[in-house]
């Protein structure tokens, strides 16, 4: 049974999310004395895709019960409900309340929210693993009942943009935390460091982070023995093009600070120009400082920060920076801040204000990645999310990296082409699926050629739309 195949992969990935689940849920149910129910809200989300995916009549098969009732068994705290009783449960249901589980199957569900969370915080993918699994469930009940019918096909694709959607501001619920809202508990800095390692490219970043630990250990040990402390800066300037990793690094830069007692809360605010400049003089000081205070104790990581100053009269982004620049002095025993760019903006940036040159000692330059630390990256997103590529899937995404920086701009997304590429991929996957009279699992698991969609071409540098 396609079921089966299937349950021995959502067990193995599932277990892998628990604790993270748990993690995200306990910080942000840490003034309540109950147990997050962590299984329960991965249970009614799978629930109310099965449901919605039965078809336009809003009635379930028996077909279709009998997946449900399998999905119950993968759950140790659910008891069992025969196909039978299911069917004639969900039968019974009322237009309304058929009504209202199609509105929650069209909102990002909570355990997805809550890894999206995770991720931003840890830099990890996991998300993708559970947005794997929906999906796979979803084409599992599709072919329950062996027809493939068009509301099915056209939920499969409501449900995709849902899963993959950045922004899950409209995902409303009443537990929608927003990433910097939620402070996840400090790990070793040796942790850090670990998963730092562990990246894809990034050597000079390494390095340099390497060194800004070691100054900041040494310092504690002479405060530790009552000798004079080494004066630096801690504040960081990051050159790089987009998608280079400054945010991941930014994260974990945050931890090690927290880690090493600089920093007393070691979370990351992220914010640019319009979160820092507002439309009129007088408020954008008001504006900054708000910013400022939710970053106390942590990082602000400003990106794209050249665009405070800009070229001609720009009285807001002076404004701006001014204020920064006594906010950090300060505060400058309780923050951090980290601003990025392009390089060459980034140096123009610096060089329109000696109060940043003398802030901003200490520069990490983020190179853009080769092909094949790209393929390297993609490839960590796919076996994220349970999956493997086929050897002629894998050929075919050098290739396309290849090509891609070949005819790069300043502007070539570098990790993020690489997302792009994975998601587009996915759903890619998900088309071929649906069509199939029977799926095993080797089939879940493997990303075949036909599946390497590059992305959207109004995206994609004119030689390489001219390849793919």
């Amino acid at each position: 049974m396609q079921f089966n195949e299937f349950s021995s992969h959502f067990v193995e990935i599932v277990s892998s999310l628990l604790e993270p689940l748990s993690e995200v849920a306990h910080a942000i149910q840490e003034e309540s004395d109950s147990e997050p129910e962590v299984l329960e809200d991965l249970y009614n989300s799978f629930l109310v895709i099965g449901i919605c995916m039965c078809g336009a009549d809003s009635r379930l098969n028996i077909a279709e019960a009998e997946v449900l009732s399998n999905l119950e068994q993968l759950f140790p705290d659910k008891s069992y409900t025969s196909p039978e009783i299911m069917h004639t449960a969900l039968g019974n249901q009322s237009a309304e309340q058929w009504e209202s589980m199609d509105s929650l199957a069209r909102l990002k569900p909570r355990p997805l929210r809550f890894l999206e969370v995770y991720d931003n915080a840890y830099g990890t993918d996991l998300a993708d693993a559970l947005r794997h699994l929906y999906l796979a469930f979803a084409v599992i009940m599709a072919n329950a009942d062996g027809t493939f019918q068009e509301d099915e096909s056209d939920f499969l694709e409501e449900l995709k943009n849902v899963l993959y959607e950045s922004d899950c501001s409209t995902s409303s619920s009443e537990d929608v935390i927003p990433p910097e809202s939620l402070q996840i508990a400090g790990r070793p800095v040796e942790d850090a460091l670990i998963e730092l390692d562990g990246l894809v490219g990034l050597a000079p970043v390494k390095l340099e982070v390497g060194n800004l630990v070691n100054l900041l250990k040494v310092n504690g040990i002479r405060k530790e023995r009552g000798l004079p402390v080494l004066q630096a800066s801690n504040h960081l300037v990051f050159y790089g093009n987009p998608g280079t990793g400054k945010t991941t690094i930014a994260r974990l830069v945050a931890e090690i600070y927290k880690g090493l007692e600089v920093l007393t809360k070691g979370h990351l605010i992220e914010t640019d120009r319009s979160g820092l400049v507002a439309g009129y003089l007088g408020q954008t000081a008001i504006k900054v400082k708000e910013v400022v205070e939710s970053a106390l104790g942590g990082v602000l990581f400003i990106d794209e920060a050249y665009t405070l100053s800009q070229e001609g009269n720009d009285s807001y982004g002076k404004e701006a920076i001014d204020t920064l620049l006594k906010l950090m002095e300060d505060h400058r025993h309780d923050l951090v801040v980290i601003v990025a760019g392009y390089p060459r903006k980034m140096a123009a940036f610096l060089e329109s204000n000696p109060g940043l040159q003398s802030r901003f000692n200490r520069h990490l330059d983020f190179p853009d990645y080769s092909p094949l630390e790209l393929q390297l990256v993609f490839e960590g997103m796919i076996k994220n999310a349970g999956l493997v590529l086929s050897g002629k899937a894998a050929a075919k995404s050098m290739q396309i990296f290849t090509s891609a920086l070949n005819s790069k701009d300043e502007s070539f997304g570098n990790g993020r082409f690489a997302r792009n590429l994975f998601d587009s991929s996915v759903a890619k996957q998900a088309n071929r699926l649906i069509t199939l009279s029977h799926i095993d699992d080797e089939a879940l698991r493997t990303l075949k050629v036909a599946d390497i969609k590059a992305p959207d071409r109004s995206i994609l540098p004119l030689a390489l739309a001219a390849n793919c």
